[in-house]
């Protein structure tokens, strides 16, 4: 029995906080035409039911999407006054020789809107919309060209790249497209830009789109490859640009020498199986005849550097990114080892990667690696190369960090209106409880007592969630020992 009293309660908290009213329905939300014939006017019938015990003023409205077909679209009435209990009949007249309609699918989404001022504002009563889907005979030709590409050809670190496109309907159908420009560097995916809104293109129209990018992208030279998709998936032409970052002054990296071979074996950590670790490489690489057998190393002119090293997460993975550079006139061989520590200085996970570095060459390594936890996490790469005769070490960390989603279990991020409902509701609930058994007694309830009663159940349901807090901090701190 409680258990229903407290569910009804949660139900009347929501209808409290709530500021929106469901009582209108609408029948039938969905009307599947089929396919239509062209030259001809077609009347459907949608019905409008006022469950609410509210008068309302209703107007009718095409949403934006289906401005196109505002020509060939009638409704009657398209706004009147619904009393309650009233079933008000709407009539929709598709006539489709009053406007151009392509070979396809179409939908007409038209929503019935209710507004009314009360003490608080503007009240909008939300009504489901109506539907009307039908088909036009002919044959599909989905076709779009990206015609133009434009932006910036260099900027500064933490600059705003300003893209502009253009892009031409050739087809003979209606097309929603999405700009896209992907960043890369020496052919290795950085980033993606992404238009902020859907382009709609009736055929043989033409449009331009802008948009920027405000991605973190360090000193270097860089290329924008843009497309869009559109109709299923279906993509663009691409076009290309190469722009470069000019970046602040960094320190140089730390050099040390080592008294090593190469190759060498190092001790790793098993990282795990494929589910748990996806690792991808890509290294470019010069030929070249010219290898140097026997060299001083007080005779040496070069270096490896290290010109950059990201690290990002990225669908709960941290991406690693390194680029090296061969300043010697010899190829080298390397091996360049990934730490990952954790925030408290905790040792993670060791990979490797191993390869050779021609004259002149600069080398890309990418790495994907799940690192368990969330939180803030170093990468600390460190090279090793040498040519058989000298060996040398140069190394530089980075850090990331991110937040996981909220779980299921109780946390202090909920947000304070559900807050205010629950704790409604538990004190409505231990008032209930109260009285339940005072009155059972013969005794009358006193607020002293009973506001106590809260202050304790509430003090104990608190104690509860602390320690479900505890228990749950405790179990991600094995799991991270474990890993």
């Amino acid at each position: 029995m409680r258990i229903k009293i407290c569910i009804a309660m949660v139900l009347i908290s929501v209808y409290i906080v709530s500021n929106s009213a469901f009582a209108l329905d609408v029948s039938p939300s969905v009307v599947d035409a089929g396919l239509l014939e062209l030259n001809r006017t077609y009347e459907y019938s949608a019905y409008i039911i006022n469950r609410d015990t509210d008068i309302y003023d209703l107007n009718l409205s095409i949403t934006s999407r289906a401005k196109y077909l505002e020509g060939c679209v009638d409704f009657s009435p398209e706004g009147f006054e619904i009393v309650p209990g009233v079933r008000q009949e709407i009539k929709i007249y598709l006539n489709t020789s009053a406007c151009y309609l392509s070979p396809g699918v179409h939908n007409l989404l038209i929503i019935p809107q209710i507004s009314e001022e009360s003490t608080t504002g503007v009240k909008v009563v939300s009504v489901p919309a109506i539907s009307l889907k039908f088909m036009v005979p002919g044959d599909v030709e989905p076709m779009l060209a990206l015609e133009e590409f434009d932006m910036e050809k260099s900027i500064d670190e933490g600059d705003t790249l300003h893209i502009s496109m253009r892009v031409n309907n050739t087809g003979n159908v209606r097309l929603s497209a999405i700009p896209y420009v992907e960043i890369r560097k020496y052919g290795a995916l950085i980033d993606t830009a992404r238009g902020t809104t859907e382009v709609l293109l009736e055929p043989g129209s033409v449009e331009d789109v802008e948009f920027s990018y405000s991605g973190a992208l360090q000193g270097g030279n860089y290329e924008a490859i843009a497309f869009a998709r559109y109709f299923d998936g279906n993509l663009t032409n691409r076009r290309t640009i190469a722009f470069s970052v000019v970046g602040a002054d960094v320190p140089e990296e730390q050099e040390t020498e080592a008294e090593i071979d190469i190759p060498v074996i190092f001790d790793t950590v098993n990282i795990g199986n494929e589910d748990d670790v996806f690792i991808m490489t890509e290294t470019i690489n010069t030929e070249t005849d010219y290898i140097s057998d026997e060299i001083e190393e007080d005779n040496l002119t070069g270096d490896v550097i290290i010109r950059e090293l990201t690290a990002r997460f990225v669908s709960g993975n941290i991406s690693i990114f390194l680029e090296l550079e061969n300043t010697y006139d010899f190829d080298v061989d390397y091996i360049a080892e990934f730490v990952i520590i954790d925030d408290d200085g905790a040792y993670v996970k060791t990979i490797t990667e191993k390869g050779i570095l021609g004259i002149s060459e600069i080398g890309v390594i990418r790495k994907s690696v799940c690192p368990g936890p969330y939180g803030k996490y170093t990468v600390r790469a460190t090279v090793k190369y040498g040519d058989g005769t000298f060996s040398k070490t140069v190394q530089k960390e980075t850090e990331t960090s991110f937040i996981a989603a909220p779980t299921a279990l109780a946390t202090k991020n909920t947000g304070s209106g559900l807050l205010f409902v629950i704790f409604a509701v538990i004190v409505l609930y231990v008032v209930y409880s109260y009285r339940s058994r005072t009155s059972k007694n013969g005794k009358s309830p006193i607020k002293d007592n009973a506001i106590g009663s809260i202050s304790s159940k509430y003090s104990l349901i608190e104690s509860d969630i602390n320690a479900l807090e505890s228990k749950v901090l405790g179990m991600k701190n094995k799991i991270r020992g474990l890993m």
